[in-house]
């Protein structure tokens, strides 16, 4: 069922956010030694051919480094007036089946931009210090290899997100509504995906007769029951993109069964309110409801084994020869487990106490970063409780440093 979603979620959330810590090292490295007090703006500063070719340098160099090149087809540094802009262009084009993909791109987005405000805002504070420039501002822009601007952000004027009035709103586009049976992958039913209020509405019809002279309309009831309350993540995993997309709470989804007769067997509905899902029968033949499913945790969530392969290959995918990651959970614990390569020497004590020092110091920098990845993972993921537990290691395993966040 539905699980792709969620999947796809977490897996780019996680590489949204090493890739936004990455960046950051890459402003403050192309910046660090390029300006002279004779200019008075950033622009005129961008305007030398000299510092702009250094510039560039610097930002090629960082994108490399930091494997960055698979995505992006072109980066690059400008200046307009005292506003800092780097502008990225994607190496394959972004696309979107309909209007509420896009618009649920478009405002997790934002909402991934905005949770790197600090350090980007500390960039534009550094600058302005230094070089006592006024109004020192950042922008980030995104662009598909056509060129066409996808998002342009403005630390200084962020733009709003887009939102539905209601997911009735959303559900009477056709193309939305066909894709959201499609992405479920019913395989027992035919669905058809509609909108009432609030309320995600799917009308499942079995493709074969399921109540019969042996098999009753109150064992149906049950059966179903049980089984909405046993697949409630992939049931649910649609608050994902109505919570992104439409500006209201609480938000719904009701689960009508039907028979093959058109008889109406049970109804389901969850109920998503701040975060916080319940579940409850909507209509049912009169017979006993059993007791929900015990509530799942981030680690029951990677046991999938699928889940924890994909989420591990996005990781695998930006180390390289001086440090692995590996994600792992306990409970609802998410761990971040960095191991330096061979080439790093660990085994004098005052040099771990040292790295630890530094460590200690760069994660703190990054706090508000963990503590919104911590949100986040609450939230799209619909647990409670959540935390983050940041692990250094040496080659040998050898812990260097430990941080938590709540």
């Amino acid at each position: 069922m539905k699980a792709a979603k969620r999947l796809t979620a977490l897996a780019a959330c996680l590489l949204a956010f090493t890739m936004l810590c990455t960046g950051c090292s890459t402003i403050t490295s192309a910046l660090g030694n390029i300006f002279q007090p004779h200019y008075e703006t950033l622009e005129e500063c961008f305007a030398d051919p000299e510092i702009k070719a250094e510039i560039d340098a610097e930002v090629a160099a960082s994108m490399a480094e930091n494997e960055m090149m698979d995505a992006y087809a072109n980066a690059e540094a400008r200046a307009e007036g005292n506003v800092l802009i780097y502008d990225y262009t994607y190496a394959n084009t972004v696309t979107w089946a309909d209007e509420s993909e896009r618009r649920m791109w478009n405002n997790t987005f934002l909402e991934e931009l905005e949770a790197g405000r600090s350090q980007f805002d500390a960039v534009a504070a550094n600058i302005a210090e230094m070089y006592a420039l006024e109004g020192v501002t950042v922008r980030l822009v995104y662009r598909n290899p056509d060129g066409a601007e996808l998002m342009s952000y403005d630390y200084a004027n962020p733009p709003a997100p887009v939102y539905y009035a209601s997911v009735e709103e959303c559900m009477a586009d056709p193309a939305v509504a066909q894709r959201f049976v499609d992405e479920f992958g019913f395989e027992e039913f035919t669905g058809v995906a509609s909108g009432e209020g609030n309320t995600l509405v799917y009308a499942l019809t079995f493709m074969v007769p399921f109540v019969d002279a042996t098999y009753s309309a109150q064992d149906a009831a049950v059966d179903l029951a049980a089984y909405c309350e046993e697949n409630s993540g992939a049931f649910t995993v649609d608050f994902e993109e109505l919570r992104a997309v439409v500006d209201a709470d609480p938000l719904q989804i009701r689960y009508d069964f039907y028979d093959y007769d058109g008889t109406q067997l049970y109804s389901h509905l969850f109920t998503d309110t701040s975060g916080s899902v319940t579940s409850e029968s909507a209509f049912s033949a009169p017979a006993a409801t059993p007791a929900p499913a015990a509530a799942m945790t981030l680690e029951d969530y990677l046991a999938n084994e699928d889940i924890a392969r994909s989420v591990q290959d996005e990781l695998n995918a930006l180390v390289d020869d001086d440090f692995s990651i590996a994600f792992t959970a306990e409970g609802n614990t998410a761990i971040f487990a960095y191991t330096f390569g061979d080439s790093y020497d660990f085994s004098d004590e005052q040099v771990r106490a040292a790295a630890a020092e530094e460590l200690a110091a760069g994660v703190e920098l990054q706090r508000a970063t963990f503590e919104t990845m911590v949100d986040q993972l609450q939230s799209q993921l619909q647990l409670a409780d959540v935390s983050m537990r940041i692990i250094y290691l040496a080659a040998d395993g050898t812990e260097i440093y430990t941080a938590d966040f709540q």
